[in-house]
């Protein structure tokens, strides 16, 4: 769905085409980590993983990259460590649709995990 189709959308927005961007999204970025299993388990068990990912996320990073990803010009600004999370972070922001010159890389700071 591109802008054009958003648009036209049933909530009926009507997105400012005079500016830099239609969205800014500011807050945290993390970095999430998923495990798959095979079902739920039960109370007091436990149950193997069968996958396990390592993904970018965070509120405010996750919702910017899917408004980019729908078409809609977006600034992110947010802050993340120089640690191995941060680079990680940073490096998934830089494969969507976002303008990320307003990120700070903090040294010293622990990314958020």
């Amino acid at each position: 769905m591109g802008l054009s189709q958003l648009n036209q959308a049933s909530f009926d927005i009507q997105w400012p085409m005079d500016r830099a961007f239609h969205l800014v999204g500011q807050g945290m970025d993390a970095v999430d980590w998923i495990c798959i299993v095979p079902h739920y388990p039960r109370h007091n068990s436990r149950v193997e993983c069968e996958n396990i990912m390592k993904l970018g996320g965070g509120p405010a990073a996750t919702a910017s990259t899917l408004c980019g990803r729908y078409g809609l010009n977006v600034r992110f600004i947010g802050r993340v460590g120089n640690d191995d999370l941060g680079r990680f972070s940073l490096e998934e922001l830089s494969q969507e649709p976002l303008d990320l010159s307003c990120v700070q890389v903090v040294s010293g700071a622990t990314s958020q995990l």
